[in-house]
């Protein structure tokens, strides 16, 4: 269990809505288990929370969790009841009500055209792309336009088209830049 890997767990989930991520077995030397059958079970901490794990009898665990209330809860993985590296994890849940807040931050921002990609950080700052002005929208927690960035074209800093947007655990700001094929 201690070489085994957790693999796409964000790091902010949604009241009510199923997150999923891959769980990754290793052998005792750090090689990959090509076999499934490991006993592996996910739980959120002190929550009756909705969980499941699915064998892909591969070596790799899909698992999924629902959980039921909002603020930072502790995810454990458990493979042959021991956790893996880096189990508990934290996660930080927020009311997917939430998302509602953007049409109207993005209608008093001034204007944006057409939101298509959107991505929350930890610290509740959040990013919009627009893919008809060819630029991302950033606001604070609070919802307040701090800054715009990009402009069409496909130089560095231009876009064309920007699809998706996330946030790494660094807070930058990845942006899938679709017809410039590319990420920035």
């Amino acid at each position: 269990p201690r070489n085994c890997e957790v693999v796409g767990l964000p790091a902010y989930s949604f009241k009510g809505v199923k997150t999923e991520f891959t769980i990754t077995t290793k052998d005792d030397n750090g090689d990959h288990c090509t076999r499934g059958g490991s006993l592996v079970s996910v739980e959120l901490e002190g929550a009756a929370d909705t969980t499941q794990v699915t064998d892909n009898m591969d070596g790799s665990y899909v698992a999924c969790f629902v959980p039921q209330e909002v603020g930072e809860v502790k995810l454990l993985v458990l493979v042959d009841g021991e956790h893996i590296k880096g189990s508990p994890y934290s996660v930080l849940v927020r009311d997917y009500r939430l998302l509602k807040r953007p049409s109207k931050a993005l209608n008093s921002s001034g204007g944006v055209g057409d939101p298509l990609g959107i991505a929350v950080n930890r610290n509740g700052m959040w990013a919009v792309t627009d893919w008809d002005k060819h630029c991302v929208y950033m606001f604070d927690k609070d919802d307040r336009l701090v800054t715009t960035f990009g402009r069409k074209g496909s130089g560095k800093g231009e876009l064309d088209v920007p699809a998706g947007v996330a946030f790494d655990a660094h807070d930058h700001v990845y942006v899938a830049d679709y017809d410039n094929n590319r990420i920035q």
